[in-house]
C-alpha cells in the first residue's frame, strides 16, 4: 500500500472517530448512561439471555466491570438478572421492558442523528463507503492485528 495512502486513511479514521464519539456524547448527555452502558444494553438486546462472561468477552471490558454495570442496570429497572433453566450456576440478561423502550429511543435518537449526517452524502458515496468498510470489517473480524 501506498504511505501516503495509508497515512491519509488512518488520520481520516481517527477525525471521524473523534467527531463521531462527539456526537455520542450529546446523546449519553440526554439519556444520563456512559457509553459503556449503551454497549452493553445493545449487546443484550441483540442477544437476550447473554451472560455476564459473554458480555465480557464480546465486549473487551473485564467480567467484574461488567457485573457491577449490569447491578446498576438492574437496580435502574433497565435488566432482568434471571438463572439458566439448565445450569443454576450461570446467570442470564434481559432487557426489562423499561429497558426495551430505553433502547429503542435511543436507537431511534441515533438513526435520525446519523440520517441527518447521511443526508448530505450521495448515495454512490455512502455505497461506496459501505463496500469499504465491509472490507475493513472483514479484515479485522479474522482477527489481524495492526
Amino acid at each position: 500500500m501506498d504511505p501516503r495512502l495509508r497515512l491519509q486513511l488512518m488520520d481520516l479514521f481517527e477525525v471521524v472517530h473523534i467527531r463521531l464519539m462527539e456526537h455520542n456524547k450529546e446523546m449519553l448527555k440526554r439519556y444520563n448512561l456512559p457509553g459503556t452502558h449503551l454497549m452493553i444494553l445493545a449487546q443484550i438486546e441483540k442477544e437476550p439471555g447473554i451472560t455476564v462472561s459473554e458480555l465480557s468477552r464480546q465486549s473487551g471490558l473485564v467480567k467484574s466491570y461488567i457485573s457491577t454495570t449490569i447491578e446498576e442496570l438492574s437496580f435502574r429497572g433497565m435488566v432482568d438478572k434471571r438463572p439458566d433453566k439448565n445450569d443454576q450456576r450461570l446467570t442470564r440478561i434481559f432487557l426489562t421492558d423499561s429497558g426495551t423502550d430505553l433502547w429503542r429511543n435511543i436507537r431511534a435518537y441515533l438513526e435520525e442523528q446519523f440520517t441527518n449526517l447521511l443526508n448530505e452524502i450521495p448515495d454512490a458515496q455512502i455505497e461506496s463507503m459501505l463496500a469499504g468498510l465491509t472490507v475493513l470489517h472483514d479484515v479485522l473480524k479474522k482477527g489481524k492485528s495492526f
